[in-house]
């Protein structure tokens, strides 16, 4: 879905798609070769297939628009298949997913509340410098989108933008 605007977008299309797939490629590679080792941790080692066929499992699990990213199905859809597809009981799937799940929320949460501090000061950036406008995109504004436009110093124009922004900037007010 989040490929869907480039997609859409010809002029964009090609420069853009590449990068993503390599990106998404290299991620559920990685998600395969850490469920292998899951299951290698529980003394049950499964062969590269059947750990690439968890990931894309574990990844569409986590699509489910959940806090958690799927909390409890993406253990149950890896404990489903893997009688299966690697001949793994389903409480031996179970604990692997399990300790799976434990070492991302390890590795994320520790990360996350590190970037934090980092991830403010780029926040409180484009908020100086941007501002948000809603833009009609259909004729009589039914539907509508965000534009991001860049604010320029007092008494300034933009000559490539065509339309005139009179929306007040926060440093008007």
């Amino acid at each position: 879905m989040l490929l869907l605007p480039a997609l859409l977008d010809p002029a964009r299309r090609a420069q853009g798609l590449a990068p993503a797939l390599a990106v998404r490629f290299g991620e559920v590679l990685l998600s395969a070769l850490r469920t292998a080792a899951c299951f290698a941790l529980v003394g049950k080692p499964i062969d590269p297939s059947a750990a690439l066929v968890f990931a894309c499992a574990s990844n569409a699990a986590n699509c489910v628009p959940m806090i958690g990213g799927g909390l409890g199905i993406r253990e149950w859809i890896t404990g489903l298949l893997a009688p299966g597809v690697a001949g793994v009981a389903t409480p031996d799937a179970l604990a692997a997913e399990l300790l799976n799940r434990a070492v991302e929320l390890l590795v994320v949460v520790p990360g996350g509340l590190a970037s934090t501090p980092m991830l403010a000061r780029r926040l409180a950036e484009a908020m100086r410098t941007r501002r948000v406008e809603p833009v009609d995109t259909v004729g009589g504004g039914f539907a509508r989108a965000w534009s991001f436009s860049t604010q320029l110093p007092q008494g300034e124009v933009d000559e490539s933008d065509p339309v005139p922004r009179s929306t007040p900037r926060s440093s008007d007010r």
